[in-house]
């Protein structure tokens, strides 16, 4: 084989190796964000406006499981804020009194979601991912590099599952804002919400092998037929309480 020819396929593989190169950079799925942002909850959503308004020029990326903005706040059914005020006035600021301001301690959940949504289009740097969970996480020198996100498809019976369209991000900035900590779990944090005492094999089996935890829970019940009292108060076991907006809540 001649020197030139030599040179010949050396070129080739090179242009190859370049080509194959870029081809890995922009293959689908493979998208670079600044900040990415796992949780489609209220706490999700304010850490996405929060970050896309303090960095215009970032890019920010949000993933949630779900199809619309909320989580347990409006896809969950909880239609309500549970509140801690300080000598009459609300602890909590920011985002949070913003929208407790807007739509009263109860809330229709549609308004709610719509409002969540106002507020994520309102910034061309956010990217929202609905309908999607993470599969598995990267890592590189003990760092999170990469998400590789899965379509979550939801049945007719509540089951859920694994779709077909899989999505590889990366990012250099994470936050779990989610309402279980599962990109914290995955990644292998030491500091999770929920109970340290909760059996490791009552969890998903992607889940196991980290500090077993479990979150609180709260059953919720659909009633019909309450009278509303004419004043707010205790009435047996229950507590009837009315927000300034003049909606009613009851707990118990």
């Amino acid at each position: 084989m001649n020197n030139r020819l030599k040179k010949g396929l050396a070129g080739v593989l090179i242009l190859g190796l370049l080509l194959a190169g870029v081809h890995t950079l922009r293959r689908p799925g493979a998208a670079f964000y600044d900040i990415i942002i796992y949780g489609g909850g209220f706490g999700g959503c304010a850490a996405a406006v929060g970050a896309a308004g303090v960095a215009p020029g970032k890019k920010v990326l949000l993933v949630m499981p779900d199809a619309a903005p909320g989580g347990l706040g409006t896809i969950g059914g909880q239609n309500f804020f549970d509140l801690r005020l300080w000598r009459g006035n609300l602890v909590s600021g920011g985002l949070f009194a913003r929208w407790y301001r807007h739509l009263g301690q109860f809330y229709n959940t549609g308004e709610a979601t719509e409002l969540l949504r106002a507020e994520l289009a309102a910034f061309e740097n956010i990217t929202v991912l609905y309908g999607r969970d993470i599969e598995s996480v990267k890592k590189s020198r003990g760092r999170l590099s990469a998400l590789s996100l899965r379509e979550v498809v939801r049945g007719n019976d509540g089951s859920v599952d694994w779709g077909k369209i899989g999505k590889t991000v990366r990012g250099n900035v994470f936050v779990d804002a989610s309402e279980d900590g599962r990109l914290a779990r995955l990644a292998g944090a030491r500091l999770l919400p929920g109970r340290s005492d909760w059996p490791e094999e009552l969890l998903p089996v992607d889940e196991q092998g980290y500090t077993a935890r479990q979150q609180a829970a709260t059953l919720m019940f659909k009633v019909r037929g309450v009278a509303v009292p004419a004043r707010p108060g205790r009435f047996g076991d229950l507590f009837f309480t009315r927000d300034r907006h003049g909606s009613w809540g009851l707990w118990g």
